[in-house]
């Protein structure tokens, strides 16, 4: 083009004629410089959860990859369908530059085989049963434009065996416009907007078992005026915000719309409280499959993608110190709520039947509960909910119970056994500054969390006092168990021992019995508990002690038999058995052994008998290892000493028991 464009330039023409075309070829140069070249991608592609392949155009931009043209996606295998149950998705439409325009066809199934197959002009047909959703409508610049039809049927052996739910509206730039309807297989809701998306007019719902409707909201320009609940028993009309309020905000008719709309009712009717409504559970199933498209198209593209129902709504600005107040008041609840939850304790529940100031306490803090904590939690609700800023809340607080503060020590009055007792609560100066709406629930706040937490530590200590009781109690039955253990231990053991060794073993049962005698006639003024289990420990070393002392015997034998040699006798000409180095032998048998017995048997306590274990262990291990070694210096050593510390020196092992 531009070869073209340069031939003309030269052509014979008037010299204006040929300047106009040179700044027409200047200007040019850069669009032709960036000239964007459309590809086209058909392969695997994932939306969401759904696996398929794709079918679309996109250039390339400097920044980004932008759909431009038509897009397809199918996400279900025919061949999937012939053994298990398969999800489906479908979705064709069209881009503009990466924003949806045009009509888009969006389907969404849930199928398994069912039904008969058959052959048809050489095709293999399998018969489908299950749900199948699908939404049809146009989009301008990636929002709703004209009228869509969101459908969910049931489908059995391929063919719609019921409509579960039919919503049409007619749409104007995203905003819902003129008449629509919303049917499921019970009911059908009608309604309209204004050009501005605002609900208007009367919404009216319709059940297919009864003439006339069985609901209505009837609202002017966005604002819900009253709603209707037709029973055949009788007609509740439900004031909702019958006057139009000083200052006002448009907001989206959500969850938090109906929890709006819930409280202004109680607080018009608190009597007669409005439990649900068919027409909002209607709305909220027509939200849930637009909510669906919208992820979808999040998935695609960036544009947002909802159906904005609007609705007016009074409006009460919260100002920086309120706010603050509210949070306070919030924080407060919470921390008086994790106070509540020690109610729920097994063992105080336990205590309040046996324990009449127990009793009273818990009572004053579930009375405290239903009269402040109760309301605050529905104020801390009502913020999480964003929706005090739609409320007057000086008559919510008023509605609560939470608009009067005396100013004095919270008190709560308990009848118990035909009296009353009265709880006082710690005087407290806490005054809020400055003064807004949400002071007196501060306050009501701050005086209940003091009553509750200096109630809870009152219980937690009585809880403590208990545990630690019932820890003692449990601790005193393993002790005497354990003492009983190791004295029909020591009477078995002592009975087929040597007497130096059975006396040692009866000693581990007698000073079992003198400890447990200790601690029976010790006062309460120490650690019961810590005294229990540190004699449990030491009964246990004790019976470790015992059995070891019992093994002796094999143990001495064991180690005659390694200290033994065959020796040849030429005078006799036989092989003889003889002791291998005496001396070690006699200062183990008769030094060390004596030494440990007496030992035992005379100065056994709870502070020693481990180490008596390991001096014990440590004396055969090293018996065991000295017949293999080098131990002639040793030997002359051990000829004739008898001090029992000085031999365990010499063959190596310190002592620790002192």
């Amino acid at each position: 083009m531009i070869i073209l464009f340069l031939c003309a330039m030269f052509m014979p023409m008037p010299r204006l004629l040929r300047w106009n075309m040179w700044l027409v070829l200047v200007f040019m140069i850069p669009y032709l410089a960036v000239a964007q070249e459309e590809y086209h991608y058909t392969g695997p592609l994932t939306i969401g959860t759904y696996q398929g392949t794709a079918d679309f155009y996109y250039f390339q931009s400097a920044q980004d990859s932008l759909l431009d043209g038509s897009f397809r996606f199918k996400s279900l295998d025919a061949a999937d369908l012939l053994t298990e149950k398969s999800d489906l998705l479908s979705v064709s439409g069209q881009f503009s530059e990466d924003v949806p325009v045009g009509l888009w066809k969006i389907q969404f199934g849930n199928f398994e085989p069912g039904g008969e197959t058959s052959i048809v002009n050489n095709h293999y047909q399998i018969d489908l049963t299950g749900t199948q959703s699908f939404a049809e409508g146009r989009l301008s610049n990636g929002k709703p434009d004209g009228q869509w039809i969101l459908k969910k049927e049931r489908i059995e052996s391929s063919s719609v065996a019921e409509v579960l739910f039919n919503s049409s509206i007619y749409f104007q730039g995203g905003i819902p416009q003129q008449n629509f309807r919303i049917e499921n297989e019970q009911m059908t809701l009608v309604g309209r907007f204004l050009r501005d998306g605002l609900a208007h007019d009367q919404w009216e719902l319709y059940g297919i078992e009864r003439a006339g409707p069985i609901e209505r909201w009837q609202f002017e320009e966005g604002r819900l005026k009253q709603l209707i609940i037709m029973n055949p028993e009788r007609v509740s009309v439900y004031p909702i915000f019958p006057q139009k309020p000083e200052q006002s905000t448009i907001i989206r008719m959500d969850e938090r719309f109906m929890e709006l709309v819930r409280l202004n009712q109680m607080m018009a009717r608190p009597a007669d409280s409005l439990q649900t409504s068919e027409v909002y559970t209607m709305l909220r199933e027509n939200a849930d499959y637009y909510r669906e498209m919208e992820l979808i198209f999040s998935e695609i593209s960036s544009t947002a993608f909802a159906a904005d129902f609007r609705v007016q709504v009074p409006y009460f600005a919260i100002n920086n110190d309120e706010q603050l107040q509210l949070d306070s008041a919030i924080a407060l609840t919470e921390k008086s709520l994790q106070r509540i939850r020690m109610l729920e304790n097994s063992q105080l529940q336990l205590m309040k039947l046996a324990n009449k100031d127990v009793m009273f306490l818990a009572s004053v803090m579930d009375s405290i509960n239903h009269k402040y904590i109760v309301p605050l939690n529905k104020l801390t609700d009502y913020e999480q909910a964003n929706i005090l800023e739609f409320t007057d809340r000086r008559e919510l607080t008023e509605f609560l119970g939470l608009a009067a503060d005396s100013g004095k020590p919270l008190t709560i009055s308990i009848a118990m056994d035909n009296e009353v007792q009265t709880f006082t609560g710690p005087t407290s100066t806490y005054q809020p500054e400055p003064v807004t709406s949400m002071t007196p629930a501060l306050k009501i706040a701050h005086n209940s969390f003091l009553s509750l937490d200096s109630i809870g530590k009152i219980l937690e200590q009585k809880l403590t006092q208990r545990q630690r009781e019932q820890k003692l109690a449990i601790l005193e039955e393993q002790l005497v168990v354990t003492v009983n253990e190791l004295s029909i231990q020591a009477d078995s053991l002592s009975a087929e021992a040597p007497n130096d060794i059975a006396r040692a073993i009866r000693e581990t049962e007698a000073r079992a019995q003198q400890y447990l005698r200790e601690y029976s006639n010790g006062d309460n003024s120490g650690n019961k508990t810590r005294q229990a289990q540190a004699l449990i420990t030491c009964f246990e070393q004790m019976s470790e002690l015992s059995l070891l002392l019992s093994g002796q015997p094999a143990q001495w034998a064991e180690i005659q038999e390694a200290y033994t040699d065959q020796v040849w006798n030429p005078f006799t000409a036989t092989v003889m058995e003889e002791e291998i180095k005496k001396h070690i032998l006699t200062a183990y048998r008769s030094v060390l052994m004596p030494y440990i017995l007496q030992s035992i048997e005379s100065g056994l306590t709870c502070d020693n008998t481990q180490q008596w274990v390991i001096l014990l262990e440590k004396v055969h291990l090293r018996m065991n290892e000295m017949v293999t070694e080098d131990t002639k210096r040793l030997e002359r050593k051990l000829k004739r000493e008898r001090d029992p510390e000085v031999v365990l020196e010499l063959i190596g092992i310190q002592n620790s028991r002192q």
